[in-house]
C-alpha cells in the first residue's frame, strides 16, 4: 500500500521491487501488470488506496471490526495474483494473542493451461466461518473448475466460492498462456 498522507497532495512516488505487479486500488477493478524495479505515480485522490499485489503473492482480508477480539474472521477473501509459483501465509487467533491459534498457507503452480492452489493449516482455532471467496488474477476463463462449490468471472477476475475446510483447487484455462 502506499497511501497518501498529505493534505492536498493526490499522487505519490512509489517503489515497486522487483517483479510483477498488480495495481489493486481500493481493491476495485484490477488496472494493467506493471513491471517492478522503477518508481511508478500513485494517483490517488481522496477516498483511494493506491495498492498493488506482487505475481505469486496473496492477500487475505476479512470484514472490518472494531477490536481484535471481535474480528472472528466469519468471512475471508483471498486476493491471488496468479503467477509460476503462489505462496503466501495467512496468521490467525483468538485475538488477544493468547489461546488457539491457526496459520494457512496457500501454494500453487501454474504450468501451460493449468493452475493449481493448494491449502494446508496448523493449529487448533476452529473456523468461524462455512465458506472462503479468492479472487484469482490474471488467468484466461476458465474451461473447467475442480475444488470449489461456484465460480464465476467478474471484470475479468476469476472468483471462486470454496468450503472452508478445502485444500485443494485446480482451474483449467481455455486458453495457454
Amino acid at each position: 500500500m502506499a497511501p497518501v498522507v498529505r493534505q492536498g497532495v493526490t499522487r505519490r512516488l512509489v517503489y515497486l521491487p522487483e517483479g510483477r505487479w498488480l495495481p489493486l486500488f481500493n481493491l476495485g477493478a484490477p488496472g494493467e501488470v506493471t513491471e517492478g524495479g522503477q518508481h511508478v505515480i500513485a494517483l490517488a485522490p481522496l477516498g483511494t488506496v493506491p495498492l498493488w499485489l506482487r505475481a505469486g503473492g496473496a492477500l487475505a482480508l476479512t470484514e472490518p471490526a472494531l477490536h481484535t477480539t471481535s474480528a472472528n474472521w466469519s468471512q475471508l477473501t483471498w486476493h491471488v495474483h496468479v503467477a509460476e509459483r503462489v505462496d503466501a501465509r495467512l496468521y490467525e487467533d483468538a485475538g488477544e494473542g493468547y489461546g488457539e491459534s491457526r496459520l494457512t498457507r496457500l501454494s500453487g503452480e501454474r504450468v501451460g493451461d493449468r493452475f493449481v492452489l493448494e491449502r494446508s493449516t496448523e493449529g487448533s482455532l476452529p473456523l468461524a466461518r462455512d465458506t472462503e471467496t479468492l479472487r484469482l488474477y490474471g488467468l484466461p476463463a476458465p474451461r473447467e473448475v475442480v475444488g470449489a462449490r461456484e465460480h464465476r468471472v467478474r471484470d475479468g477476475v476469476l472468483e471462486l466460492t470454496v468450503d472452508a475446510e478445502w485444500q485443494r483447487l485446480e482451474v483449467l484455462t481455455k486458453e495457454r498462456p
